[in-house]
């Protein structure tokens, strides 16, 4: 017996042997991401790839061949992860990772990063080859290679990056088809093929001129006051979007997990500790003279020793606002200076070593 369309089994609505059943309607696998995914982005694509992984051992061979440019003896994946933190200080460093062991038991870490819109970030390659040593030193992992997926069109932007392998999501695609026939690889493989097409036919990079102008006036008076205290900034060479508003400054001697930044619009000096609370870097600092005005704060995700300063309008004329900039540029110096001060502590902070004393 049917259920007449419009009724309820459970709430006393007429029953009628009379009406037909629906005819069931195929299955579209690709709705899901045609109404959440427009545009497709990197995060919809990091649990396709590592169910993919986990799924098909056809593909994880390839992938692994493609990669290292030559067949390897697998004998099993053990571990497939998206969006993986760190193990010291607890900071993501990758998009997607996955560990193969070989038949002569090294086991070999694949880190992966995603683009289909972004450009990487200043040193990200090179911090993707730390985590990769670091997992080395602590026996995680024999060896690692290090993979950048990007669009087709893209390819040639990240060409001087320190990747160990840089793919296209077209190959991706490619190696997906062909390692099965089945309707969720199939899906799987049309995911990475229309979010390679997104750059060529949905996506141009809004470059507000107005920012740009604003930051290459500001990264230059960074150079010219105080590139010889060794502090540098950049901006992409394409030019910033209007919300483009934090500016890293690059210092060798800052470990990693430890970033000094400058949000113009907010006025936000900060010494970010990656994947802090705020809580627990309050107890850390606790009984440790501060910079003048900092207190910890919370910041996406991780905590940061904060000093609050002059707002800047980042799309408004530089020289009009450079006695501000100047006293926010003072302030990173003299949270950098701080840092100096205090390296030994700080340093054994972020590497998780116990601290005898702070004093």
């Amino acid at each position: 017996m049917a259920v007449s369309e419009g009724t309820s089994v459970n709430g006393g609505g007429s029953m009628s042997s009379q009406s037909e059943p629906r005819a069931k309607q195929p299955r579209r696998l690709s709705t899901f991401f045609d109404r959440l995914a427009d545009p497709i982005h990197e995060v919809h694509l990091y649990m396709p790839l590592v169910e993919a992984l986990k799924t098909n051992n056809t593909f994880v061979r390839a992938l692994v061949a493609r990669i290292c440019e030559e067949p390897m003896s697998i004998v099993r994946l053990d571990d497939a992860i998206a969006s993986l933190r760190d193990w010291t200080p607890g900071r993501r460093e990758y998009d997607v990772a996955f560990v193969v062991r070989l038949t002569d038991g090294r086991r070999v870490a694949f880190l992966v990063e995603v683009k289909v819109f972004e450009g990487l970030q200043p040193k990200q390659d090179e911090a993707y080859d730390a985590l990769g040593a670091h997992g080395v030193a602590i026996g995680r992992w024999h060896d690692y290679r290090t993979v950048l997926l990007a669009p087709t069109s893209q390819m040639a932007r990240f060409a001087q990056t320190r990747f160990h392998c840089r793919i296209s999501l077209e190959d991706v695609a490619t190696l997906l088809t062909q390692s099965g026939a089945d309707t969720a690889t199939a899906f799987k493989a049309d995911l990475f093929t229309k979010a390679n097409g997104r750059m060529k036919t949905r996506h141009t990079k809004q470059v507000d001129e107005p920012t740009t102008a604003f930051f290459r006036a500001y990264v230059a008076f960074v150079a010219s006051e105080y590139g010889e205290h060794g502090l540098t900034c950049e901006i992409d060479s394409e030019g910033l979007p209007a919300n483009s508003t934090w500016r890293w400054f690059n210092r060798p001697d800052l470990p990693k997990g430890l970033e000094l930044k400058h949000q113009a619009e907010k006025g936000f000096i900060d010494l970010v500790f990656a994947g802090w609370s705020r809580e627990r870097l309050a107890e850390a600092l606790h009984g440790l003279d501060l910079p003048s005005g900092a207190v910890p704060e919370k910041c996406k995700g991780s905590a940061a020793l904060r000093v609050r300063r002059d707002r800047l309008a980042t799309r408004e004329d530089f020289q009009a606002q450079k006695a501000k900039v100047r006293s926010c540029l003072e302030t990173v110096f003299e949270v950098y200076t701080w840092y100096r001060k205090h390296r030994d502590i700080i340093n054994a902070l972020v590497a998780g070593t116990p601290v005898t004393s702070i004093s």
